[in-house]
């Protein structure tokens, strides 16, 4: 008993190879298993080489299709109207039959069909494209049938619009014929053409091998009675309801009529009846202008639609179709193994020929290859795994590139798709080991364009990082240059300024080509002379995210160490220029004390000298003053004398008249008016003057509380001034003598003291108002000067402030160089995050990979144990029938040795009249036990065995060397 090896198939699964196990066909179309790998080599063999021989012209998508049953003649019809000129009659012996030049009729034999393919045929006159279809029930293999039928649909499917020609053996149209031919064409016919009635305007008939002589219509008329009898006969023939209607519609098709009520759709093939070339025979020639009618006058093209044909194929042919499947399927994996190693080595080339300048827009592309390989493979059907995979390839523009490999699976997705339709089944594609290969390339280049971003990362630091040391180099060169502390510490300030900007702007990039443009505008500022055409331009600008390899901080790192190391060595020359400022201040301030010292004394000096004038020139207002008072008594006396005449004067007029009052009191009253006239004038000069206008303004509470308190009803000048007002309306009411001289002598001398004050007050006013002068410009001198101090001395504070914070600045930064010394350099941080990002996004993939192969792997295993279940039962199964097969072939060996031995018994006993064997039940022959058997005597001893007749027996039955002795022992041995 054999037994089947499962370790191969086990190799297969695991590899990812769908293998299946068909159960073994029954029937008329059985195909031995042994032979179906043979089968399946055959038929794929036909159908490479169908796809270079069947014809498909662009230009003819109207066509003609020739169908028929195998040996119908379909050939022959189609030749006769496209190349009539190389067909010929030739003598069989028993009748005449056509051949053509090119061999491609059959001779002899029609049961064999010369159409493997569909080929093309063209009239030359009319241009009408004809496609001989093969035969149904083609008689040679199921290579061939499945063949057929692929081409079949393929052609189908290339046609716009199709006419129908239908040929058929005319002994399968007349009365008293066989109905099988028919029936059997009828079948096939309705299935390859699913709705007959959609072409009904589209199809025709011809008879051909037509040998009566009879006339045309005559021929035509009996095809058409004897369709329409077989019409009516159909309920017996097709018991599917739908098949029933369609075949109706075929044969109505058949029988149409033109408007004379003749059949317009029927035509024959007559034989010819001598040898030689058809175009020597114009009943022939006639019979060809009737085709052509019928087809180019009475047809039309319709178009059709590709549920409009359907093939059909036995059900050992289906079982090849499924081995052929699945071969298809395993090599369809390898053939996106191969476009797999060709994407991916077109995208590695891709990625180490692109410029930094193209980055923009080769990293968009693995995002977008992966949603496309996503989608590959997450498609269910071969079209739309097809639609996806032309998409990826068409998007990287590698048609021209990839065409061999890109027609071979076309080729084979256009065949897988064919046998599922002509089979009927549905062939589980394995899109996920089909789309790996993609995958695989896709993250490869992922990968590969992550690393050329990294480098792209780190060849941009390398280049700012040199534009900053070029700067740095530029700006000591430019610093050595000036010799004041004064003038670097404004440089350091001015330039450490414009870095700090310089930096926050290029934070401020959003994207590489907004960067680079910002280090260019940055340039233009800090130092023109440094060069930046090796900073270039993207074409499509990259924006900054977390999932690119390189980060802005990175770039931007040089120029902030540069801003670092900017601010440290302005620090420092801030404390150098703030410890020499402190130095000159203190010079400086001790130099502002000893002139304010000087000058404070010579201040001093000049008061004194001051002084000295004030009192030699209030000596000279003295002596100036004591003239003017001689001079006032000089006055004084004219006024006295002046006075005395004018009393004597009066002193006459009274005399003169005593009894006139009236007239000496207005006299009185006049020199009264005068003298209060001139006391008012002098009043009123007195204050007029400087002196009582200063006693007005200072008239305070005080003084007013002082006047109250001291002076009573007055004092002063104005109580000075109304004593003499008094004195004098005194003097006037006085009579004349000594005592009127004396009131005049204290009046005069009144007047003077007053006079005497004025002038004094006069110069008292002007002294304190040249001091007041001079007091309020050294007010005014000494305030500028202390606001000066002040204004220094806050100056000193601020600087000292602004000392101390950059002290303790200087201090924090040291804190923070040591602190950042003590922690690793950021390059090498942010290298080793990219490495191990990198190496994170490795093991991501190989995840991935590894979890996809062990779901394959999971899925095979579960293959492998259906498979190995199925090997169980069918191993049983022929362990089962095996046994049975040994058990009978056992029984039948046990009895035909009962008869072999039944028949030597009967042969012995004719011989020597010995009683027949029996068998007991083990098989051991005995004696017959009837009295008197010459095997067995009776004697007074007891029964005696004659030696000579049961030797003979044994010599002749049970010899060591009989077969029939051997073939039974091993039917006791086995039980």
């Amino acid at each position: 008993m054999s037994r089947i090896n499962i370790v191969p198939v086990f190799f297969l699964l695991v590899c990812g190879i769908t293998v299946s196990f068909p159960s073994p066909i029954h029937g008329s179309n059985q195909v031995n298993q042994k032979n179906v790998d043979a089968i399946v080599d055959e038929t794929e063999r036909l159908i490479v080489a169908g796809e270079s021989i069947t014809q498909l012209d662009d230009t003819k998508r109207d066509i003609v299709l020739m169908i028929g049953n195998t040996g119908a003649g379909k050939t022959t019809i189609t030749k006769f109207l496209t190349e009539v000129g190389k067909l010929e009659s030739y003598d069989t012996g028993d009748r005449y039959l056509i051949r053509d030049t090119d061999q491609k009729i059959s001779v002899g034999s029609t049961m064999v069909s010369k159409t493997i393919f569909p080929e093309l045929f063209v009239d030359g006159a009319t241009g009408t494209a004809f496609y001989d279809l093969p035969g149904f029930s083609d008689t040679r293999s199921t290579s061939i049938e499945i063949a057929n039928a692929v081409f079949m649909k393929k052609v189908a499917d290339h046609a716009h619009r199709v006419k129908l020609l239908f040929v058929v053996n005319y002994g399968s149209l007349r009365t008293g014929e066989t109905r099988t031919d028919l029936k059997t064409f009828l079948e096939q016919a309705v299935d390859l053409v699913k709705s007959p009635a959609k072409f009904k305007s589209a199809i025709a008939i011809v008879a051909t091998k037509v040998e009566v002589r009879r006339n045309r219509d005559q021929i035509i008329r009996g095809i058409a009675s004897y369709l329409l009898t077989a019409r009516a006969n159909l309920e017996e023939v097709f018991h599917d309801v739908n098949k029933r209607r369609a075949a109706q519609d075929l044969i109505d098709a058949f029988l149409s009529k033109d408007g004379s009520g003749k059949y317009n759709r029927i035509s024959y093939f007559k034989q010819p009846d001598n040898v030689g070339p058809l175009t020597r025979f114009p009943e022939v020639m006639s019979q060809k202008a009737h085709i052509e009618t019928v087809l180019y006058r009475n047809t039309q093209f319709l178009a059709k639609s590709p549920e409009d044909f359907g093939f059909s194929v036995s059900s050992g042919a289906k079982l090849v179709i499924t081995k052929l499947a699945e071969r298809l399927n395993d090599r369809t994996t390898v053939t996106m193994a191969t476009l797999g190693n060709r994407l991916a080595s077109q995208l590695s080339t891709k990625v180490q020929t692109s410029n930094w300048s193209s980055l923009g827009s080769l990293i968009e592309e693995p995002k977008k290859l992966g949603e496309m390989a996503q989608s590959l493979a997450s498609t269910k059907s071969l079209e739309a795994f097809k639609e996806s995979l032309n998409k990826i390839i068409v998007h990287l523009k590698l048609t021209d590139v990839m065409a061999d490999e890109l027609k071979d699976l076309e080729r084979k997705y256009s065949i897988l798709k064919f046998l599922a339709q002509i089979s009927g089944s549905t062939f589980s594609a394995s899109i996920l080991d089909w789309s790996q290969p993609i995958q695989i390339s896709v993250s490869s280049f992922a990968a590969s364009v992550s690393q050329k971003l990294a480098n792209f990362g780190m060849e941009m630091e390398s280049k700012v990082s040199a534009i900053t040391q070029q700067i740095n180099t530029n700006f000591v060169k430019k610093l050595q240059s000036f010799a004041n502390a004064k003038e670097k510490q404004q440089l350091y300030l001015t330039f450490s300024n414009a870095l700090k900007t310089a930096y926050d702007r290029l934070l401020s990039a959003n994207s590489v080509n907004s960067f680079i443009q910002q280090v260019k505008n940055q340039m233009n500022i800090l130092d023109k002379e440094v060069p930046t055409t090796t900073l270039e331009q993207l074409t499509k600008d990259i924006n900054f995210d977390k999932s690119l390899p390189f980060k802005l901080l990175m770039w931007a790192s040089p120029f902030e160490a540069l801003l670092m190391k900017i601010k440290e060595g302005k620090y420092n020359m801030d404390l150098q220029v703030l410890q020499d400022d402190n130095t000159m201040t203190k010079a400086n301030n001790k130099a502002v004390i000893d002139e304010l010292n000087n000058r404070y004394q010579k201040d001093i000096k000049d008061h004194e000298k001051t002084l000295a004038n004030l009192r030699n020139t209030i000596t000279t207002d003295q002596q100036r003053w004591d003239a003017e008072r001689a001079q006032m008594i000089k006055n004084h006396q004219e006024y006295m004398n002046k006075t005395d005449k004018l009393i004597k004067d009066l002193q006459a007029r009274k005399s003169q008249k005593t009894g006139d009052g009236g007239n000496a009191a207005g006299l009185v009253w006049s020199i009264l008016d005068g003298v209060s006239r001139i006391i008012g004038a002098a009043t009123k000069r007195i204050r007029s003057s400087p002196v009582s206008t200063a006693i007005e303004n200072m008239m305070t509470d005080e003084l007013m509380r002082r006047r109250l308190l001291i002076d009573g009803e007055g004092g002063g000048d104005d109580r000075r001034a109304l004593l003499l007002q008094r004195g004098f309306l005194s003097f006037c009411m006085e009579k004349p003598g000594e005592e009127m001289k004396s009131s005049q002598k204290k009046l005069v001398r009144e007047m003077g003291q007053l006079e005497h004050v004025q002038l004094k007050t006069r110069f008292a006013i002007k002294a304190n108002e040249e001091f007041r002068e001079i007091y309020k410009d050294l007010a005014g001198r000494f305030a500028i000067e202390i606001e000066k101090t002040r204004e220094e001395l806050d100056s000193y504070r601020n600087t000292l402030d602004l000392a101390k914070e950059n002290r303790k600045q200087q201090q924090e930064y040291s804190s923070l160089v040591k602190l950042i010394r003590m922690q690793p350099d950021r390059k090498k941080t942010e290298l080793k995050k990219l490495k191990l990002e990198s190496e994170l996004a490795e093991l991501e993939a190989q995840q991935k990979s590894i979890e996809d192969s062990l779901a394959n792997r999971k899925r095979s295993m579960t293959v492998l144990m259906t498979a190995i279940s199925s090997l169980y039962g069918l191993v049983n199964e022929e362990e089962e029938e095996s046994r049975m097969k040994e058990e009978a072939a056992r029984q039948a060996a046990e009895e035909n040795l009962l008869k072999q031995l039944a028949e030597a018994s009967m042969l012995a006993k004719s011989r020597h009249h010995f009683p027949p064997m029996e068998m007991d039940k083990s098989h051991t022959l005995v004696p017959n036990s009837n009295p008197g058997s010459p095997l067995e005597q009776v004697t007074p001893e007891g029964p005696v065995t004659d030696p000579r007749p049961f030797g003979f027996a044994s010599d002749v039955l049970m010899s060591p060397m009989d077969p029939v002795k051997e073939r039974y022992d091993e039917l006791s041995e086995s039980d």
